[in-house]
């Protein structure tokens, strides 16, 4: 029975809040949700977003919007999904997105109201959509942790502030547990919360999203390498670590090397106390 990809499209869209766009040999065909901006964000970042050639990925532009592409393995049928802020739409937010299509400060109200529109949803939230949808369309049963891995690490949930309080203490709940588990070496328990859904999404701390990344990734480092020293790996070689690992994130220009890099500096740092415990007999 041939499946009908609108159908799928317009459900996905009206389901999730999200926009979807159908494409037949990345070729668009439609546009799928109530509200539209033109030119549309996510035919603007089309060669960026079909760049990956997996069934399930996502792209991060620098101005923090993500999107999601699909693909059906037995025909040359895809689905992009996006925008999504992953930071609060505002007026300035909105400003830089407009200086960077070429589009004119005056429509920033205009594209405020979209971008508001369309629900805020974490990077792993976001992506388990596609796993589900991967799984009724290509019968895959693939992970959040799956696709962040992708030939690499899986990428932590970095510690993030929340403008909601409950947000606020489940997010630094988990910052502590992830402490917890490099001080005790726990390089399972890592790997576990790293595959685990987020909630929230990360306080700005920069105007672009590599310098956002890069940011979290500095942060990410004084913490984690503290912990690694109550765990009792030497100060110096924890210090040591960390200036490689925020060094090495300076000479990278894509925001998802920069949390790969990250989530391999967490789990480096908690195999290591992991081998000094186990020398240790602790």
């Amino acid at each position: 029975m041939a499946v009908d990809y609108d159908y799928m499209a317009a459900t996905l869209s009206t389901l999730s809040g999200i926009p979807v766009r159908l494409y037949r040999e990345e070729r668009f065909q439609k546009l799928f949700h109530p509200n539209k901006f033109k030119p549309d964000l996510a035919i603007l970042e089309e060669k960026n977003i079909f760049r990956s050639s997996e069934t399930v990925s996502f792209y991060l532009t620098e101005q923090f919007l993500l999107f999601g592409l699909f693909r059906v393995k037995e025909e040359p049928v895809s689905f992009i999904l996006g925008p999504v802020p992953q930071v609060t739409a505002d007026r300035t937010r909105a400003r830089d997105i407009l200086r960077a299509i070429g589009e004119p400060m005056s429509r920033d109200t205009e594209l405020l109201n979209y971008l508001r529109a369309i629900p805020g949803y974490p990077l792993r939230n976001f992506l388990q959509i596609l796993c589900t949808f991967d799984y009724f369309i290509n019968g895959e049963k693939k992970s959040v942790g799956d696709i962040l891995l992708t030939g690499d690490e899986p990428m932590p949930s970095p510690p993030a502030a929340e403008t909601d309080e409950t947000q606020n203490h489940n997010t630094y709940d988990m910052e502590q547990e992830l402490l917890s588990n490099v001080e005790l070496g726990r390089t399972d328990a890592i790997r576990a919360m790293m595959k685990a859904p987020s909630a929230g999404r990360a306080g700005t701390m920069a105007h672009d999203a590599l310098r956002q990344q890069k940011n979290i990734l500095v942060c990410t480092a004084t913490l984690v390498s503290r912990a690694a020293i109550r765990g009792g790996m030497p100060t110096e070689d924890a210090l040591a670590l960390s200036d490689f690992y925020i060094q090495r994130s300076e000479l990278l220009n894509d925001c998802v090397a920069v949390m790969r890099l990250q989530a391999g500096m967490v789990l480096d740092f908690t195999e290591k106390v992991e081998r000094l415990r186990s020398l240790g007999g602790t």
